[in-house]
């Protein structure tokens, strides 16, 4: 099932999907929309558990950390004022991450099948946007950001979510995404417009 007025930006660590995420949603809000900015792992309780097992504060088994990733993706999109609640109100939502990432990240460690099954019957968003970058310029971007590393931001693990990333995006393709990949080391700005272009959003007033 694709979900209306549901747009995803994805990409490895450092690639930008928090900024265009928050600077879509500026630009359509200021066009007129009601537009909402969320993101995964959200900021619920499940999500907050999620962040610091990412951050090694704890350590469970890869399907413990895959499937509290469902069950925070589930209230994410089912649960009230959740991201199909919106939609079908009429409100766009612009999701930094979603079950792409898991798919991308969790593999690494549990099993691919594992994790499609788990998360196949999750909607599909209205259009997915790739902010595709070498893994060497987007973890120097982190490197900038001055906090301690999560689990993930090592070189060689961004090369093989990278690659993940891809192969994933290919599957949902052939199931009815609608994904725009577009080159991460664009300007900021470029990005945007890139992303407001393909979402074929024009001002209401």
């Amino acid at each position: 099932m694709i979900l209306k007025n549901f747009f995803v930006i994805e990409g490895i660590d450092g690639s930008g999907t928090t900024t265009q995420t928050k600077l879509c949603t500026e630009i359509l809000n200021s066009f007129g929309y009601n537009c909402i900015n969320t993101f995964e792992p959200t900021d619920s309780p499940i999500g907050k558990l999620i962040r610091k097992i990412l951050a090694s504060d704890y350590s469970v088994h890869s399907n413990t950390l895959a499937q509290l990733f469902v069950a925070d993706r589930t209230e994410h999109i089912y649960g009230r004022t959740g991201v199909q609640e919106n939609c079908m109100n009429g409100n766009i939502v612009i999701s930094d991450r979603y079950f792409f990432s898991t798919l991308a990240y969790q593999s690494l460690s549990t099993n691919y099948n594992q994790l499609f099954d788990d998360n196949k019957n999750f909607p599909l968003p209205e259009k997915l946007f790739f902010l595709k970058i070498d893994p060497e310029k987007s973890l120097a971007r982190v490197d900038q950001r001055k906090h301690k590393k999560e689990i993930f931001e090592k070189l060689e693990i961004q090369k093989k979510v990278a690659n993940n990333y891809l192969n994933a995006i290919k599957q949902f393709e052939e199931l009815g995404l609608n994904a725009v990949i577009i080159d991460g080391t664009l300007p900021i700005e470029k990005i945007t417009e890139k992303i407001i272009s393909n979402l074929d959003k024009k001002p209401k007033i």
